[in-house]
């Protein structure tokens, strides 16, 4: 990849959640509720599988409403990039639950990027800048998914996690 001046575009982190077991150093917390991995989602709310054939899903209907849950990534190393940008696939086809997305760095406080995501009634691609996560000393970026449930009767369905960044010619 490249763009027209000359810089070069990589993948920092690509997870389409089809390989097997939850993703090596990602973890999952349980904010007063369930918060669930599954790789197939059938039985469910969206179609019988999710975008890229399994998908990681919020398993929000059978909850409270208001409780939450995260799934957060492994550490990413963002230090060669002088731009940067995280996509990734959502469905959640009723209701009000919704999804924020944050970022943060060594450990640090997390920060909200992108919008609050709520409501998507086909496999719709999201795409936020990371930009304030690149360059010199952000070499342990984590980004969390937080999903919040409404006590409704679909889950909010994550699918196809890409991190690109471009490098400086």
């Amino acid at each position: 990849g490249g763009s027209a001046t000359g810089s070069s575009t990589s993948t920092a982190l690509s997870e389409n959640f089809n390989a097997g077991p939850f993703p090596a150093g990602w973890t999952r917390t349980n904010n007063d509720f369930q918060t669930s991995f599954e790789f197939v989602s059938s039985g469910n709310t969206w179609p019988p599988n999710g975008f890229t054939g399994y998908c990681s899903y919020f398993w929000t209907f059978v909850l409270g409403s208001g409780y939450s849950g995260d799934m957060i990534t492994s550490p990413i190393d963002m230090t060669t990039y002088t731009a940067s940008t995280l996509s990734f696939w959502i469905y959640n086809s009723t209701g009000t639950d919704t999804l924020q997305v944050y970022a943060n760095n060594n450990g640090g406080a997390y920060t909200q990027v992108g919008t609050t995501y709520a409501t998507y009634g086909s496999w719709t691609q999201i795409t936020i800048s990371l930009n304030a996560f690149v360059g010199t000393g952000f070499n342990a970026v984590r980004i969390k998914f937080t999903g919040k449930g409404d006590a409704g009767g679909s889950n909010i369905g994550i699918d196809h996690i890409l991190i690109t960044g471009d490098t400086a010619p």
